[in-house]
Protein backbone atom coordinates (compact mmCIF):
# COMPACT_ATOMS: atom_id res chain seq x y z
CA UNK A 1 0.00 0.00 0.00
CA UNK A 2 1.42 3.14 -0.73
CA UNK A 3 1.93 4.60 3.03
CA UNK A 4 -0.08 2.20 4.80
CA UNK A 5 0.21 -1.08 5.96
CA UNK A 6 -0.71 -4.41 3.69
CA UNK A 7 -3.65 -6.34 4.33
CA UNK A 8 -3.32 -10.32 4.46
CA UNK A 9 -3.48 -11.79 0.96
CA UNK A 10 -6.29 -14.05 2.60
CA UNK A 11 -7.97 -11.16 3.15
CA UNK A 12 -7.34 -9.74 -0.08
CA UNK A 13 -8.86 -12.12 -1.98
CA UNK A 14 -12.33 -11.91 -0.38
CA UNK A 15 -15.07 -10.15 -1.66
CA UNK A 16 -14.76 -7.48 -4.04
CA UNK A 17 -16.33 -5.92 -7.60
CA UNK A 18 -15.18 -8.17 -10.39
CA UNK A 19 -15.48 -6.38 -14.05
CA UNK A 20 -15.98 -9.35 -16.73
CA UNK A 21 -15.45 -7.88 -20.01
CA UNK A 22 -16.75 -4.10 -19.10
CA UNK A 23 -16.95 -1.75 -22.08
CA UNK A 24 -18.13 1.91 -22.74
CA UNK A 25 -18.87 3.98 -25.32
CA UNK A 26 -19.46 7.69 -25.02
CA UNK A 27 -20.26 9.39 -27.78
CA UNK A 28 -17.97 8.99 -30.92
CA UNK A 29 -15.35 6.92 -28.52
CA UNK A 30 -14.75 4.23 -26.88
CA UNK A 31 -13.82 4.88 -23.21
CA UNK A 32 -13.15 1.27 -21.67
CA UNK A 33 -12.13 -1.31 -24.39
CA UNK A 34 -13.12 -4.78 -23.20
CA UNK A 35 -11.78 -5.04 -19.59
CA UNK A 36 -11.85 -8.03 -16.92
CA UNK A 37 -9.91 -7.29 -13.67
CA UNK A 38 -10.93 -7.96 -9.98
CA UNK A 39 -10.74 -4.88 -7.69
CA UNK A 40 -10.68 -6.51 -4.08
CA UNK A 41 -11.99 -6.83 -0.71
CA UNK A 42 -11.12 -4.88 1.94
CA UNK A 43 -8.71 -2.34 0.04
CA UNK A 44 -8.53 1.10 -0.79
CA UNK A 45 -8.54 0.85 -4.67
CA UNK A 46 -7.43 4.71 -6.38
CA UNK A 47 -8.46 5.48 -10.38
CA UNK A 48 -6.33 7.77 -11.96
CA UNK A 49 -7.18 9.86 -15.52
CA UNK A 50 -7.53 13.24 -16.87
CA UNK A 51 -10.26 15.31 -17.06
CA UNK A 52 -12.56 13.59 -19.65
CA UNK A 53 -11.04 10.64 -19.95
CA UNK A 54 -14.64 9.06 -18.44
CA UNK A 55 -13.77 8.29 -15.07
CA UNK A 56 -17.49 9.31 -14.05
CA UNK A 57 -18.38 6.68 -16.08
CA UNK A 58 -16.57 4.42 -14.59
CA UNK A 59 -18.02 4.69 -11.78
CA UNK A 60 -21.54 4.94 -12.68
CA UNK A 61 -21.16 1.50 -14.30
CA UNK A 62 -19.86 0.29 -11.16
CA UNK A 63 -22.48 1.66 -9.58
CA UNK A 64 -25.38 0.07 -11.65
CA UNK A 65 -26.64 3.15 -13.02
CA UNK A 66 -25.83 3.04 -16.74
CA UNK A 67 -27.60 -0.35 -17.99
CA UNK A 68 -26.77 -1.78 -21.36
CA UNK A 69 -29.40 -0.06 -23.79
CA UNK A 70 -28.34 3.30 -25.27
CA UNK A 71 -28.62 6.51 -23.61
CA UNK A 72 -27.47 9.89 -24.17
CA UNK A 73 -24.64 8.17 -26.54
CA UNK A 74 -23.39 6.09 -24.00
CA UNK A 75 -23.43 2.15 -23.96
CA UNK A 76 -21.98 -0.15 -21.92
CA UNK A 77 -21.40 -4.26 -22.21
CA UNK A 78 -20.14 -7.04 -20.42
CA UNK A 79 -20.71 -7.49 -16.62
CA UNK A 80 -20.06 -6.05 -12.92
CA UNK A 81 -20.29 -8.30 -10.20
CA UNK A 82 -19.53 -8.98 -6.60
CA UNK A 83 -16.38 -11.09 -6.53
CA UNK A 84 -19.07 -14.06 -5.69
CA UNK A 85 -20.79 -13.17 -8.84
CA UNK A 86 -23.36 -11.82 -7.41
CA UNK A 87 -25.42 -8.42 -7.59
CA UNK A 88 -23.28 -5.68 -6.71
CA UNK A 89 -24.31 -3.46 -3.49
CA UNK A 90 -22.68 -0.13 -3.65
CA UNK A 91 -23.24 3.38 -2.62
CA UNK A 92 -22.04 6.11 -4.64
CA UNK A 93 -20.14 9.49 -3.75
CA UNK A 94 -21.12 12.03 -6.30
CA UNK A 95 -18.48 14.60 -7.18
CA UNK A 96 -20.75 17.36 -5.69
CA UNK A 97 -21.39 15.49 -2.97
CA UNK A 98 -25.19 14.68 -3.93
CA UNK A 99 -26.53 15.87 -0.35
CA UNK A 100 -30.23 16.77 -0.59
CA UNK A 101 -30.53 20.57 0.54
CA UNK A 102 -34.09 19.55 1.75
CA UNK A 103 -32.49 17.98 5.05
CA UNK A 104 -30.60 18.79 7.52
CA UNK A 105 -26.83 17.26 7.49
CA UNK A 106 -27.95 14.95 10.47
CA UNK A 107 -31.12 13.60 8.36
CA UNK A 108 -29.10 13.23 5.27
CA UNK A 109 -27.36 10.68 7.17
CA UNK A 110 -30.17 8.74 8.54
CA UNK A 111 -32.17 9.05 5.34
CA UNK A 112 -29.09 6.48 4.06
CA UNK A 113 -29.06 4.49 6.84
CA UNK A 114 -33.03 4.17 7.35
CA UNK A 115 -32.63 2.75 3.11
CA UNK A 116 -29.83 1.22 3.41
CA UNK A 117 -30.14 -2.74 2.60
CA UNK A 118 -28.81 -4.43 5.24
CA UNK A 119 -27.08 -3.70 8.76
CA UNK A 120 -27.49 -0.48 9.64
CA UNK A 121 -23.79 1.64 10.41
CA UNK A 122 -22.95 3.43 13.34
CA UNK A 123 -25.04 6.48 14.82
CA UNK A 124 -25.31 9.27 12.15
CA UNK A 125 -24.73 11.78 14.94
CA UNK A 126 -21.96 10.35 16.38
CA UNK A 127 -20.40 9.85 12.07
CA UNK A 128 -20.90 13.19 11.65
CA UNK A 129 -19.09 14.38 14.86
CA UNK A 130 -16.52 12.04 14.12
CA UNK A 131 -16.12 13.67 10.84
CA UNK A 132 -16.13 17.06 12.30
CA UNK A 133 -19.23 17.90 10.32
CA UNK A 134 -21.71 21.01 11.96
CA UNK A 135 -25.08 19.64 13.20
CA UNK A 136 -26.29 22.74 13.82
CA UNK A 137 -25.72 24.48 10.71
CA UNK A 138 -28.24 23.64 7.02
CA UNK A 139 -26.83 20.95 4.50
CA UNK A 140 -26.45 24.49 1.79
CA UNK A 141 -24.80 26.48 4.47
CA UNK A 142 -21.78 23.73 4.44
CA UNK A 143 -18.25 24.86 3.26
CA UNK A 144 -16.78 22.61 0.73
CA UNK A 145 -14.77 20.38 3.03
CA UNK A 146 -18.05 19.92 5.73
CA UNK A 147 -19.77 18.85 2.48
CA UNK A 148 -17.77 16.17 1.08
CA UNK A 149 -16.98 14.71 4.78
CA UNK A 150 -20.95 15.13 5.54
CA UNK A 151 -21.46 12.42 1.76
CA UNK A 152 -18.67 10.62 3.58
CA UNK A 153 -21.04 10.10 6.61
CA UNK A 154 -24.10 9.13 4.80
CA UNK A 155 -21.80 6.85 2.48
CA UNK A 156 -20.54 5.28 5.55
CA UNK A 157 -24.39 5.16 7.41
CA UNK A 158 -25.32 2.90 4.22
CA UNK A 159 -22.86 0.41 5.20
CA UNK A 160 -22.68 -1.14 1.58
CA UNK A 161 -19.96 -3.71 1.00
CA UNK A 162 -18.54 -1.13 -1.66
CA UNK A 163 -18.31 2.54 -1.60
CA UNK A 164 -17.69 4.54 -4.24
CA UNK A 165 -15.90 8.19 -4.77
CA UNK A 166 -16.13 10.41 -7.86
CA UNK A 167 -13.66 12.90 -7.63
CA UNK A 168 -14.07 13.74 -3.43
CA UNK A 169 -11.69 16.58 -3.88
CA UNK A 170 -13.04 18.73 -7.09
CA UNK A 171 -12.55 22.12 -6.06
CA UNK A 172 -11.31 22.05 -2.36
CA UNK A 173 -7.94 23.43 -1.75
CA UNK A 174 -4.69 20.71 -1.39
CA UNK A 175 -5.07 21.22 2.69
CA UNK A 176 -8.90 20.36 2.27
CA UNK A 177 -8.50 18.04 -0.12
CA UNK A 178 -5.82 15.68 1.66
CA UNK A 179 -7.70 15.95 4.68
CA UNK A 180 -10.78 14.46 2.92
CA UNK A 181 -8.25 12.02 1.88
CA UNK A 182 -7.56 11.22 5.02
CA UNK A 183 -10.96 11.10 6.39
CA UNK A 184 -11.71 8.33 3.54
CA UNK A 185 -8.59 6.30 4.74
CA UNK A 186 -9.71 6.50 8.20
CA UNK A 187 -13.34 5.41 7.73
CA UNK A 188 -11.91 2.79 5.33
CA UNK A 189 -10.10 1.20 8.18
CA UNK A 190 -13.27 1.31 10.35
CA UNK A 191 -14.89 -1.00 8.23
CA UNK A 192 -13.56 -4.28 8.16
CA UNK A 193 -13.83 -5.81 4.58
CA UNK A 194 -15.26 -3.16 2.97
CA UNK A 195 -14.33 -2.12 -0.94
CA UNK A 196 -13.63 1.34 -1.19
CA UNK A 197 -12.82 3.21 -5.31
CA UNK A 198 -12.18 6.64 -5.76
CA UNK A 199 -11.84 7.81 -9.36
CA UNK A 200 -9.98 11.42 -9.26
CA UNK A 201 -7.13 12.93 -11.39
CA UNK A 202 -5.78 14.34 -7.77
CA UNK A 203 -3.46 11.72 -7.68
CA UNK A 204 -1.06 13.64 -5.16
CA UNK A 205 -3.73 13.60 -2.62
CA UNK A 206 -4.66 9.89 -2.85
CA UNK A 207 -1.20 7.95 -3.71
CA UNK A 208 -0.38 8.16 0.35
CA UNK A 209 -3.80 6.18 1.38
CA UNK A 210 -4.09 3.91 -1.43
CA UNK A 211 -3.68 0.44 -1.85
CA UNK A 212 -4.11 -0.11 -5.39
CA UNK A 213 -3.32 2.66 -8.22
CA UNK A 214 -5.07 2.09 -11.63
CA UNK A 215 -5.00 4.63 -14.49
CA UNK A 216 -7.23 5.12 -17.20
CA UNK A 217 -5.91 5.59 -20.36
CA UNK A 218 -8.28 7.17 -22.69
CA UNK A 219 -5.51 7.09 -25.04
CA UNK A 220 -5.92 3.76 -25.86
CA UNK A 221 -9.31 2.71 -23.78
CA UNK A 222 -7.40 0.49 -20.96
CA UNK A 223 -7.79 0.62 -17.14
CA UNK A 224 -4.55 -0.94 -15.63
CA UNK A 225 -3.36 -1.30 -12.60
CA UNK A 226 0.18 0.32 -11.76
CA UNK A 227 2.54 -2.23 -10.51
CA UNK A 228 5.55 -0.40 -8.97
CA UNK A 229 5.87 0.82 -5.31
CA UNK A 230 8.51 3.60 -5.68
CA UNK A 231 6.58 6.68 -5.61
CA UNK A 232 8.66 9.30 -7.54
CA UNK A 233 8.47 6.66 -10.77
CA UNK A 234 4.92 6.05 -10.15
CA UNK A 235 4.22 10.20 -10.46
CA UNK A 236 6.20 10.23 -13.19
CA UNK A 237 4.58 7.13 -14.97
CA UNK A 238 1.13 8.69 -14.21
CA UNK A 239 2.11 12.36 -15.42
CA UNK A 240 2.87 10.37 -18.56
CA UNK A 241 -0.37 8.72 -19.03
CA UNK A 242 -2.55 11.39 -17.74
CA UNK A 243 -0.78 13.84 -20.15
CA UNK A 244 -1.19 11.91 -23.08
CA UNK A 245 -4.96 11.33 -22.41
CA UNK A 246 -5.69 14.70 -21.99
CA UNK A 247 -4.53 15.34 -25.37
CA UNK A 248 -6.36 12.40 -26.70
CA UNK A 249 -9.82 13.88 -24.62
CA UNK A 250 -9.66 17.54 -24.99
CA UNK A 251 -12.85 18.20 -27.22
CA UNK A 252 -13.97 14.30 -26.84
CA UNK A 253 -17.09 15.12 -24.58
CA UNK A 254 -18.77 17.51 -27.87
CA UNK A 255 -18.70 14.35 -30.23
CA UNK A 256 -21.89 12.98 -30.55
CA UNK A 257 -22.35 9.64 -32.88
CA UNK A 258 -24.64 10.27 -35.77
CA UNK A 259 -27.84 8.90 -35.75
CA UNK A 260 -28.45 6.70 -38.50
CA UNK A 261 -31.52 8.00 -41.01
CA UNK A 262 -34.10 5.63 -40.35
CA UNK A 263 -33.87 5.90 -36.58
CA UNK A 264 -34.20 9.93 -37.48
CA UNK A 265 -37.38 8.74 -39.32
CA UNK A 266 -38.89 6.27 -36.26
CA UNK A 267 -38.70 9.14 -33.78
CA UNK A 268 -42.08 10.80 -34.11
CA UNK A 269 -43.74 6.34 -33.11
CA UNK A 270 -41.01 6.51 -30.53
CA UNK A 271 -42.08 9.28 -28.69
CA UNK A 272 -45.98 8.76 -28.77
CA UNK A 273 -44.94 5.51 -27.79
CA UNK A 274 -43.11 6.83 -24.65
CA UNK A 275 -45.26 9.31 -23.64
CA UNK A 276 -47.87 6.95 -23.66
CA UNK A 277 -45.60 4.91 -21.04
CA UNK A 278 -45.21 7.58 -19.12
CA UNK A 279 -48.29 8.73 -19.01
CA UNK A 280 -49.55 5.48 -17.68
CA UNK A 281 -46.61 5.18 -14.64
CA UNK A 282 -47.26 9.03 -13.98
CA UNK A 283 -51.10 7.90 -13.06
CA UNK A 284 -49.69 5.15 -10.87
CA UNK A 285 -47.01 7.04 -9.44
CA UNK A 286 -49.86 9.71 -8.59
CA UNK A 287 -51.04 7.31 -6.59
CA UNK A 288 -48.23 5.91 -5.07
CA UNK A 289 -46.63 7.22 -1.71
CA UNK A 290 -43.32 6.66 -0.13
CA UNK A 291 -43.24 3.97 2.70
CA UNK A 292 -41.11 6.72 4.96
CA UNK A 293 -43.52 9.44 4.97
CA UNK A 294 -41.57 11.26 7.20
CA UNK A 295 -38.91 11.80 4.66
CA UNK A 296 -41.27 13.07 2.02
CA UNK A 297 -42.10 16.15 4.41
CA UNK A 298 -39.50 18.34 4.06
CA UNK A 299 -39.53 17.27 -0.18
CA UNK A 300 -43.31 18.72 -0.35
CA UNK A 301 -42.57 21.68 1.51
CA UNK A 302 -39.64 22.19 -0.63
CA UNK A 303 -42.06 21.86 -4.02
CA UNK A 304 -44.96 23.95 -1.82
CA UNK A 305 -42.36 27.07 -1.35
CA UNK A 306 -41.00 26.33 -4.80
CA UNK A 307 -44.32 26.03 -7.04
CA UNK A 308 -46.43 27.66 -4.55
CA UNK A 309 -45.31 30.35 -3.03
CA UNK A 310 -45.82 33.89 -2.66
CA UNK A 311 -43.98 34.92 -5.99
CA UNK A 312 -46.55 32.02 -7.57
CA UNK A 313 -49.78 33.53 -6.02
CA UNK A 314 -48.52 37.61 -6.78
CA UNK A 315 -48.12 35.89 -10.76
CA UNK A 316 -51.77 34.26 -10.99
CA UNK A 317 -53.26 37.11 -8.55
CA UNK A 318 -52.09 39.83 -11.00
CA UNK A 319 -53.09 37.11 -13.94
CA UNK A 320 -56.28 37.24 -12.57
CA UNK A 321 -57.06 40.90 -11.93
CA UNK A 322 -55.84 41.54 -16.10
CA UNK A 323 -58.24 38.59 -17.19
CA UNK A 324 -61.38 40.39 -15.03
CA UNK A 325 -60.53 43.53 -16.52
CA UNK A 326 -60.15 42.75 -19.97
CA UNK A 327 -62.84 40.28 -20.51
CA UNK A 328 -65.62 42.88 -18.53
CA UNK A 329 -64.39 46.55 -20.33
CA UNK A 330 -63.37 45.35 -23.60
CA UNK A 331 -66.55 43.38 -24.36
CA UNK A 332 -69.00 46.26 -23.28
CA UNK A 333 -66.92 48.70 -24.90
CA UNK A 334 -66.91 46.61 -28.49
CA UNK A 335 -70.10 45.47 -27.98
CA UNK A 336 -72.19 45.57 -31.32
CA UNK A 337 -74.53 48.42 -31.83
CA UNK A 338 -73.40 49.35 -27.83
CA UNK A 339 -75.73 52.57 -27.49
CA UNK A 340 -79.03 51.03 -28.74
CA UNK A 341 -78.45 47.29 -26.62
CA UNK A 342 -76.37 48.19 -23.90
CA UNK A 343 -79.36 48.86 -21.70
CA UNK A 344 -81.10 45.75 -23.20
CA UNK A 345 -78.59 43.27 -22.68
CA UNK A 346 -76.36 44.32 -19.41
CA UNK A 347 -77.61 41.74 -17.27
CA UNK A 348 -77.19 38.97 -20.34
CA UNK A 349 -73.31 40.17 -21.52
CA UNK A 350 -72.19 39.84 -17.34
CA UNK A 351 -74.05 36.28 -17.21
CA UNK A 352 -71.60 35.50 -20.22
CA UNK A 353 -68.54 36.93 -19.02
CA UNK A 354 -68.93 34.95 -15.62
CA UNK A 355 -69.84 31.80 -17.76
CA UNK A 356 -66.46 32.17 -19.68
CA UNK A 357 -64.12 33.43 -16.85
CA UNK A 358 -65.04 30.61 -15.16
CA UNK A 359 -65.24 27.72 -17.33
CA UNK A 360 -62.64 28.73 -20.02
CA UNK A 361 -60.68 32.35 -19.18
CA UNK A 362 -59.20 31.44 -15.98
CA UNK A 363 -58.42 27.28 -16.45
CA UNK A 364 -56.69 27.91 -20.02
CA UNK A 365 -54.80 31.75 -18.57
CA UNK A 366 -54.18 29.45 -14.99
CA UNK A 367 -52.35 26.41 -16.67
CA UNK A 368 -50.75 27.65 -19.72
CA UNK A 369 -49.08 30.11 -16.64
CA UNK A 370 -48.57 27.02 -14.27
CA UNK A 371 -47.08 25.10 -17.06
CA UNK A 372 -44.63 27.88 -18.21
CA UNK A 373 -43.60 28.93 -14.55
CA UNK A 374 -44.11 25.83 -12.66
CA UNK A 375 -42.78 23.74 -15.05
CA UNK A 376 -39.65 25.63 -15.27
CA UNK A 377 -39.00 25.76 -11.92
CA UNK A 378 -39.18 22.10 -11.40
CA UNK A 379 -37.61 21.35 -14.09
CA UNK A 380 -34.78 23.45 -12.56
CA UNK A 381 -34.83 21.90 -9.93
CA UNK A 382 -34.70 18.45 -10.99
CA UNK A 383 -32.38 18.66 -13.29
CA UNK A 384 -30.14 20.30 -10.43
CA UNK A 385 -30.31 17.44 -8.71
CA UNK A 386 -28.89 15.28 -11.13
CA UNK A 387 -26.42 17.61 -12.12
CA UNK A 388 -24.89 17.86 -8.61
CA UNK A 389 -25.47 13.62 -8.04
CA UNK A 390 -28.09 13.84 -5.78
CA UNK A 391 -30.58 12.03 -7.64
CA UNK A 392 -27.70 8.86 -8.11
CA UNK A 393 -27.03 9.26 -4.67
CA UNK A 394 -31.03 8.51 -3.70
CA UNK A 395 -30.58 5.14 -5.82
CA UNK A 396 -27.42 3.86 -4.40
CA UNK A 397 -28.53 4.06 -1.16
CA UNK A 398 -31.60 2.47 -1.93
CA UNK A 399 -34.43 5.05 -2.31
CA UNK A 400 -36.61 5.27 -6.00
CA UNK A 401 -36.43 9.12 -7.12
CA UNK A 402 -39.72 8.54 -8.31
CA UNK A 403 -41.17 8.25 -5.03
CA UNK A 404 -39.13 10.96 -3.19
CA UNK A 405 -38.76 13.22 -5.99
CA UNK A 406 -41.80 12.88 -8.41
CA UNK A 407 -44.76 11.76 -6.26
CA UNK A 408 -44.63 15.20 -4.12
CA UNK A 409 -44.58 17.23 -7.23
CA UNK A 410 -47.18 15.42 -8.80
CA UNK A 411 -49.67 16.13 -5.51
CA UNK A 412 -48.73 19.40 -5.22
CA UNK A 413 -48.74 20.63 -9.06
CA UNK A 414 -52.09 18.80 -9.10
CA UNK A 415 -53.39 20.26 -5.88
CA UNK A 416 -51.80 23.22 -6.45
CA UNK A 417 -52.86 24.40 -9.91
CA UNK A 418 -56.80 23.86 -8.31
CA UNK A 419 -55.91 26.79 -5.39
CA UNK A 420 -53.83 28.59 -8.30
CA UNK A 421 -57.30 28.93 -10.52
CA UNK A 422 -59.38 29.58 -7.42
CA UNK A 423 -57.12 32.39 -6.74
CA UNK A 424 -57.32 33.33 -9.98
CA UNK A 425 -60.55 33.32 -10.44
CA UNK A 426 -61.65 35.43 -7.15
CA UNK A 427 -59.22 38.31 -8.85
CA UNK A 428 -61.07 37.96 -11.96
CA UNK A 429 -64.27 38.84 -10.37
CA UNK A 430 -62.96 41.60 -7.93
CA UNK A 431 -61.14 43.22 -11.05
CA UNK A 432 -64.75 42.69 -13.02
CA UNK A 433 -66.63 44.17 -10.39
CA UNK A 434 -64.30 47.36 -9.73
CA UNK A 435 -64.30 47.82 -13.70
CA UNK A 436 -68.74 47.28 -13.91
CA UNK A 437 -69.17 49.62 -11.39
CA UNK A 438 -66.42 52.30 -12.61
CA UNK A 439 -68.36 51.84 -15.70
CA UNK A 440 -72.23 51.81 -14.41
CA UNK A 441 -71.78 52.96 -11.20
CA UNK A 442 -75.65 53.42 -11.62
CA UNK A 443 -76.11 50.02 -11.14
CA UNK A 444 -73.78 49.07 -8.93
CA UNK A 445 -72.14 45.74 -6.76
CA UNK A 446 -75.79 44.44 -6.29
CA UNK A 447 -76.98 44.33 -9.99
CA UNK A 448 -73.16 43.03 -10.53
CA UNK A 449 -73.76 40.16 -7.76
CA UNK A 450 -77.02 39.01 -9.10
CA UNK A 451 -76.35 38.66 -12.94
CA UNK A 452 -72.13 37.82 -12.61
CA UNK A 453 -73.44 33.94 -12.21
CA UNK A 454 -76.69 34.04 -13.46
CA UNK A 455 -75.87 31.99 -16.73
CA UNK A 456 -73.02 29.84 -15.35
CA UNK A 457 -75.73 28.08 -12.44
CA UNK A 458 -78.43 27.70 -15.08
CA UNK A 459 -76.92 26.46 -17.76
CA UNK A 460 -74.22 23.21 -19.01
CA UNK A 461 -75.50 21.35 -15.38
CA UNK A 462 -74.66 24.09 -13.52
CA UNK A 463 -72.16 24.81 -10.50
CA UNK A 464 -71.76 21.11 -9.40
CA UNK A 465 -70.73 20.42 -12.91
CA UNK A 466 -69.27 23.28 -13.88
CA UNK A 467 -66.88 23.23 -10.91
CA UNK A 468 -65.87 19.68 -12.01
CA UNK A 469 -65.01 20.55 -15.03
CA UNK A 470 -63.05 23.41 -14.13
CA UNK A 471 -61.02 21.54 -11.73
CA UNK A 472 -60.83 18.06 -13.25
CA UNK A 473 -58.58 20.45 -16.27
CA UNK A 474 -56.53 22.50 -13.64
CA UNK A 475 -55.82 19.04 -11.58
CA UNK A 476 -54.80 17.39 -14.85
CA UNK A 477 -52.66 19.83 -16.66
CA UNK A 478 -50.96 20.39 -13.41
CA UNK A 479 -50.34 16.50 -12.98
CA UNK A 480 -49.13 17.20 -16.59
CA UNK A 481 -46.48 19.55 -16.10
CA UNK A 482 -44.68 17.64 -13.22
CA UNK A 483 -44.61 14.41 -15.27
CA UNK A 484 -43.52 16.43 -18.08
CA UNK A 485 -40.40 18.19 -15.89
CA UNK A 486 -39.34 15.20 -14.07
CA UNK A 487 -38.95 13.16 -17.05
CA UNK A 488 -37.22 15.82 -18.98
CA UNK A 489 -34.63 17.10 -16.17
CA UNK A 490 -33.85 13.19 -14.20
CA UNK A 491 -31.69 11.68 -16.60
CA UNK A 492 -27.45 12.32 -16.30
CA UNK A 493 -27.15 16.19 -16.21
CA UNK A 494 -23.32 16.47 -17.09
CA UNK A 495 -23.07 20.22 -17.71
CA UNK A 496 -25.34 23.56 -17.22
CA UNK A 497 -25.89 23.42 -21.01
CA UNK A 498 -28.27 20.31 -20.69
CA UNK A 499 -29.87 21.81 -17.20
CA UNK A 500 -30.95 24.65 -19.14
CA UNK A 501 -32.08 22.51 -22.47
CA UNK A 502 -34.08 20.28 -20.28
CA UNK A 503 -36.00 23.89 -18.82
CA UNK A 504 -36.81 24.63 -22.59
CA UNK A 505 -37.79 21.69 -22.97
CA UNK A 506 -40.02 21.41 -20.49
CA UNK A 507 -41.69 24.55 -20.89
CA UNK A 508 -42.32 23.96 -24.78
CA UNK A 509 -43.87 20.41 -24.06
CA UNK A 510 -46.18 21.61 -20.76
CA UNK A 511 -47.71 24.41 -22.74
CA UNK A 512 -48.59 22.48 -25.82
CA UNK A 513 -49.98 19.40 -23.20
CA UNK A 514 -52.32 22.37 -21.43
CA UNK A 515 -53.70 23.25 -24.89
CA UNK A 516 -54.05 20.37 -25.77
CA UNK A 517 -56.44 18.92 -22.94
CA UNK A 518 -58.11 22.15 -23.07
CA UNK A 519 -59.31 21.39 -26.57
CA UNK A 520 -60.03 17.53 -26.23
CA UNK A 521 -62.29 18.34 -22.60
CA UNK A 522 -63.95 21.08 -24.33
CA UNK A 523 -65.10 18.83 -27.19
CA UNK A 524 -67.06 16.58 -24.49
CA UNK A 525 -67.75 19.41 -21.86
CA UNK A 526 -69.72 21.77 -23.93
Amino acid sequence: MWGCERMSSEAANEGGVRLRELTIRAGGRTVLRPTSLEFRRGRVHVVIGPSGAGKSLLLRALAGLLGPTRRDGITVQGQVLSAQDGPLQAVLVPQQGGLLLEFSPLDNVRFAAEHASGSHGPDAAELLTQLRVPLDRPTAALSGGEARRCAVARALAAHAPIVLYDEPTAGLDPVTAKDVARVIRDQHDRQPGATTIIVTHDYESFLSVADEVYVLDSARGELRRMASEDRDELVREIERIVQCGADETAGADDEVEPTPWLRRLAWPIAAVGLAGERVVLGLAQLLAWPVRIRWVIPLLRHDVRLLMGKGAIVYILTAGLIAGFVSTHFTFEHLPYRKVLEPFVVEDVLAGIGFTLFRVIVPVLTTILIAARCGAAAAADIAVKSHTGQIDALRTVGAAPERYLLTPLLWVLAVGSVLMGAIAYGAALVASLLTFCGRYPELGALFWSRWIHEQLATQHGGWSVASTWAAFKLATCGWLTGLIAYHCSHGPKRTEREVTGAVTRTVLLATLAALVVHVVTAMVEF
